[in-house]
């Protein structure tokens, strides 16, 4: 019987598994274990790597590696992430929060927590900066989410904040609408002559609005959606 011990976040990452896992299969898995699984620890710096490294071999007799999660696997029966090394089984010690549909999610706190670490995510997307969740939404200005450059992350602010109440706060016109889409021209800062040119849509996969940016000489809402589409199509859907 394998002896099960319980690492924080650190520790557990440069376990080296000594068993293979098979992939991850979004039926037989809740989704946050690949959100753990993909987490990179850059942050540990070699100090922390070689006192850790030594604490392992010599409190548990284990072969570190490198600081990274992907080899682990989930196990059923622990309702975890972990990772196997002969008789012991290596589980991370951590309380999460999650959406319905099993993302790491927390619109107001971390939604991981790990010994002294704690990884923010809004609906399985990562968030670098703890700011944008433990600040209250209605102080974060939409100028500020409109100038996030990660898409998906822009999109989770756009839904925190709602979209009615986002373009409430900006200066801004629609100038060609068709079906779930929307050609926007926002203002951007004080200057009404500088303004960006957005594409308005409804991802329909999880109901949500987000906006992305294209070029200001583009006009209709065809235009913009084959220019996103690299020219190659405007309604994927038509696609036959």
């Amino acid at each position: 019987m394998n002896q099960s011990i319980f690492l924080p976040l650190e520790s557990f990452a440069l376990v080296k598994s000594r068993r293979p896992f098979a992939p991850w299969h979004a039926d037989t898995e809740p989704r946050w274990v690949a959100q753990i699984r993909n987490m990179r620890l850059f942050d540990v710096d070699d100090k922390d790597v070689a006192r850790l490294s030594a604490q392992l071999v010599v409190e548990h007799n284990v072969h570190p590696g490198r600081p990274s999660l992907w080899e682990s696997g989930y196990e059923p029966e622990h309702g975890n992430v972990c990772k196997v090394q002969g008789k012991k089984t290596f589980c991370l010690q951590h309380n999460r929060w999650v959406d319905e549909r099993g993302n790491l999610h927390n619109d107001k706190a971390p939604a991981l927590i790990s010994g002294q670490r704690e990884r923010y995510y809004l609906h399985g997307v990562p968030v670098e900066d703890p700011k944008f969740i433990t600040t209250p939404i209605e102080q974060i200005d939409a100028g500020r989410i409109l100038g996030i450059t990660n898409v998906d992350l822009r999109r989770e602010m756009m839904r925190r904040k709602g979209i009615e109440q986002f373009l409430t706060e900006l200066f801004h016109r629609v100038i060609d609408k068709r079906g779930n889409y929307e050609l926007l021209q926002i203002v951007l800062g004080e200057n009404i002559r500088q303004f960006g040119t957005y594409l308005k849509m409804l991802n329909p996969s999880i109901g949500v609005w987000h906006m992305e940016g294209v070029p200001n000489d583009i006009r209709t809402v065809d235009e913009a959606l084959l220019w996103r589409n690299n020219g190659w199509f405007v309604d994927a859907d038509k696609i036959t």
